[in-house]
């Protein structure tokens, strides 16, 4: 749980920093009643995690095919970008679940900046830094399949 928490707080603080937007809206914290928290920031920049929040998953990084959602979607927004992370499980292997990313993230022009076997867990990160998207996929082993965190970054537009 420990590598999605710290992968949100990089999304947010990287999308955040980003740029700086004219105050559209007022900063706070609400919670929907359905649990949806939405943080809006100073400049603009919104962080939404919670039932109610749409995945808006970019073409780069699709859902492992057969995949099962198993945890909230968080989203953020500022001027320059968006970005998310979403929890799930796939019933494949660790190595099928990174093989399945790091070919698209080939055949979308990103480049793969690392892979990281950290005994339990795994994890792969690929960029591209002219169109500004990014991708990072966690996954551990669980019985015969996997638990996946898949965090995404790109531009406005």
């Amino acid at each position: 749980m420990r590598p999605i928490l710290i992968a949100a707080a990089i999304v947010a603080v990287s999308l955040a920093a980003c740029g700086k937007a004219e105050e559209k809206t007022k900063p706070g914290v609400k919670v929907s009643p359905g649990g949806t928290v939405t943080i809006t920031g100073k400049d603009g920049a919104v962080v939404q995690s919670g039932p109610d929040v749409k995945a808006d998953l970019p073409e780069f990084a699709p859902l492992y095919p057969g995949s099962v959602p198993s945890g909230q979607v968080t989203s953020v927004a500022s001027a320059e970008g968006n970005g998310g992370m979403f929890v799930y499980t796939a019933a494949a292997t660790p190595e099928q679940v990174l093989g399945f990313y790091r070919e698209r993230a080939k055949a979308s022009g990103l480049g793969e900046t690392a892979e990281m076997n950290m005994g339990a867990a795994r994890m792969l990160s690929a960029t591209d830094e002219a169109s500004k998207r990014s991708l990072q996929v966690i996954v551990t082993g669980e019985g015969a399949g996997s638990n996946v965190s898949l965090t995404w970054t790109r531009p406005k537009g």
